[in-house]
């Protein structure tokens, strides 16, 4: 764990020097610059995320490979699942720090209730900005033909994004990929301020759903990412427990996180 926080603070001036926005910035010098045996673990957690590669190189591949969708580019057909529908050759190249939203949704949900969701943030966003909304969505920014090199950079892609629009509907409480991109903003120095959440149904709520977190019973699309992610959390948190208390206090102390919408 040492080495890993080394390495992360030695990318936190990194990242501080080469990325743009004050967000940024402010963000990785606080967050994972800052103490505590909760933050070491944190940090590792992180670290490991990356792929244990050299975090410049890390940044320099996400710097290469960060991609954005205009919310327009988006349909129906895109959200409905995870099959590859043409969305990544509707997605551009962008820079660290100016797309206005990391999308997190989840597969499991419904993709008609997503669509009309984003339609709906894009409105509010266009009313009070003057412009449509880019965001970084999974399908449309990861290249479907190299899905694995990507997800090694989702940590920088997350940073290079202004907001988190979170999409909660019935199953993304359960799913390890949308937990893990809550926690990884958080910890990489994102505000809950700028976490924007959309409930896709009256019943559906973050906050009750990650009290009850369990590793234990949560799921991924892939047996392979699930292996790789319980892996890399109890490499830096010794036992899944740890985790699961701090998934769980996340709004535990906090209820603007289910204020966003």
């Amino acid at each position: 764990p040492q080495r890993y926080c080394q390495a992360v603070e030695a990318a936190g001036f990194l990242l501080a020097t080469m990325l743009s926005t004050p967000r940024c910035r402010r963000g990785f010098h606080g967050c994972l610059l800052r103490g505590g045996t909760g933050n070491r673990r944190a940090g590792a957690l992180i670290a490991a995320l990356l792929g244990n590669r050299s975090l410049r190189r890390a940044l320099r591949k996400a710097a290469e490979r960060f991609r954005c969708v205009a919310v327009d580019e988006v349909t129906e057909e895109d959200l409905l699942s995870p099959r590859d529908t043409g969305l990544h050759a509707r997605s551009v190249r962008a820079s660290l720090g100016q797309v206005d939203a990391f999308v997190s949704h989840s597969w499991g949900d419904d993709g008609t209730c997503k669509m009309a969701a984003l339609r709906d943030w894009a409105s509010e966003f266009e009313a009070a900005h003057g412009r449509r909304p880019t965001v970084w969505l999974d399908k449309g920014s990861i290249d479907q033909t190299s899905v694995a090199a990507d997800l090694a950079g989702l940590p920088l892609y997350l940073l290079g994004c202004r907001s988190l629009l979170v999409l909660v509907g019935n199953t993304y409480g359960s799913r390890l990929w949308c937990v893990m991109e809550v926690f990884a903003w958080l910890q990489m120095g994102g505000r809950r301020e700028d976490i924007q959440i959309v409930r896709l149904g009256s019943r559906c709520s973050l906050a009750d759903d990650l009290s009850r977190f369990s590793l234990e019973s949560s799921r991924c699309g892939l047996a392979a990412d699930r292996e790789r992610l319980l892996g890399a959390i109890e490499a830096a948190f010794g036992d899944f427990q740890p985790f699961n208390r701090c998934i769980r206090d996340i709004f535990a102390a906090d209820d603007r996180g289910e204020a966003r919408r």
